[in-house]
């Protein structure tokens, strides 16, 4: 009984066990994709000021060479110029509004994620202390019920061989003496057998009691 005791009681401190290491793994996956969005955004914020840079420059180079370039309006590959420059600056943009979304949305959210993670493996775990608690007080409660029967069962068991001795010995003195010759014994062996009758009967109660 000691040893499965122990065993389940082992087995409940794993199942806690485990449970850590599932919310460590969790919450580290999540760390990993926070970490992830934030790199990306700043990748997203790098790639779209470059963008950004890059018309400017344009647009300012073509401000200070404005007289040599007046006549590029009447050219169709000056709007084809033009219509790449806002093709290129609604890209830089839309990779602003990316950076934004994932440094702030989704970091967020995954902050919020792993909060709410936390917060329920400390609920499950609770519960699973208090479980462990209740199941660890039943078995104890157990335990003390087995000794306490073992006890009595092996008192019962004393208390009958004692009983059987005695009626034994009672049995002969009846069976080989002369009547009136070992009356005295025989009363003396008919006491003890009632007594031990009544031992064995209360010890036996109390063991089934117990069981």
């Amino acid at each position: 009984m000691d040893s499965l005791y122990k065993k389940i009681r082992q087995q409940l401190n794993e199942q806690l066990k485990h449970l850590d290491s599932r919310l460590d793994t969790h919450v580290s996956m999540l760390y990993e994709l926070q970490d992830f969005y934030r790199r990306r955004a700043e990748v997203e914020m790098e790639y779209s000021s470059k963008l950004d840079k890059l018309v400017k420059n344009i647009i300012t180079k073509h401000k200070t060479e404005k007289q040599r370039r007046e006549s590029w309006p009447g050219y169709s590959t000056y709007t084809c110029w033009q219509t790449l420059l806002a093709s290129t600056r609604r890209v830089s943009k839309d990779h602003s509004i990316a950076a934004d979304l994932y440094n702030g949305q989704m970091c967020n959210r995954l902050s919020d994620l792993i909060d709410d993670l936390q917060r329920m493996y400390r609920n499950c775990r609770d519960i699973g202390c208090i479980s462990h608690e209740e199941l660890i007080k039943v078995l104890n409660e157990l335990q003390s019920a087995m000794k306490t029967y073992h006890v009595y069962h092996g008192e019962s068991k004393q208390a009958e061989s004692k009983l059987r001795y005695t009626e034994s010995q009672k049995a002969k003195v009846e069976q080989h003496a002369s009547k009136g010759t070992l009356s005295r014994k025989f009363k003396n062996f008919e006491k003890q057998t009632e007594k031990r009758q009544a031992k064995y009967t209360e010890n036996k109660l109390k063991a089934l009691k117990s069981r």
